[in-house]
């Protein structure tokens, strides 16, 4: 179950699952707006007014359906705050926690918090402990620019030998150094931080090449190499596999 939390947290919760963001229909909703926005600029450019007439329509279609993205949100959040509730150990409760961290990640801050202290508070197995303090340093960084975070993610001891807590480990590292990118803090041309992004981004490839996550990595990675079609061209695959 602790797999499971961690994968469809990395993974944007694309696939149906027990726990959070439930929301996978906001998500993809997003995602649909985000990749349909790139493929209607990239038809603009180089594809007919047919093409871009349907892309226009289909981004029409995401909009209108927000309500609805938001109602499936909103029961799939009630269902695991009952179950968090009904919940009869400390483990259970924790999992449901953990749950409603990733549910309202990148929607509500103050829940987000509040949902991390339920995981602090209710952890028990080492793994608890270590996924609770990656989603903190996660957090930190992605939310607050926290640069002591950056100190206490090299701090974490995770071997390579442990498949899960390593591939984990290296995907929140990906976020933290997009955003020390993203934000430039070093004041210079950021090349530094897109070197150290880019070597963790080839190294979590190394051990998941095949999921929805690590593509998206790849498409990241090239994009950020300069191959945007090569990226565009694997958004749209992952796009294609999601709308199925």
């Amino acid at each position: 179950r602790i797999r499971i939390l961690w994968v469809l947290q990395r993974d944007l919760l694309f696939k149906d699952n027990l726990y959070f963001r439930h929301s996978k229909v906001i998500v993809m909703g997003f995602i649909r707006l985000l990749v349909l926005v790139l493929f209607g600029i990239f038809s603009m450019v180089s594809c007919s007014t047919d093409e871009v007439t349907a892309a226009l329509e289909s981004l029409d279609a995401v909009i209108l359906n927000h309500q609805e993205w938001r109602d499936r949100f909103d029961a799939k959040e009630d269902s695991l705050k009952c179950m968090f509730s009904r919940a009869e150990s400390d483990s259970e409760k924790w999992e449901m926690a953990a749950g409603l961290y990733a549910l309202n990640y990148h929607y509500d801050y103050d829940e987000t918090l509040a949902y991390l202290d339920s995981m602090r508070r209710y952890a028990v197995t080492p793994e608890h402990v270590f996924y609770t303090r990656l989603n903190n340093l996660n957090l930190r960084m992605t939310r607050a620019l926290d640069m002591d975070a950056l100190e206490d993610y090299h701090l974490l001891d995770v071997s390579p030998q442990n498949e899960d807590m390593y591939r984990q480990w290296l995907s929140v590292g990906v976020n933290i150094y997009y955003q020390l990118y993203k934000h430039d803090v070093s004041g210079g041309d950021g090349a530094a931080q897109k070197e150290e992004l880019q070597d963790l981004r080839l190294k979590y490839l190394d051990v998941d090449s095949t999921s929805f996550h690590a593509k998206k990595i790849r498409a990241q990675y090239e994009r950020e190499n300069g191959n945007v079609y090569k990226a565009l061209e694997i958004f749209h695959i992952l796009y294609e596999e999601e709308t199925e």
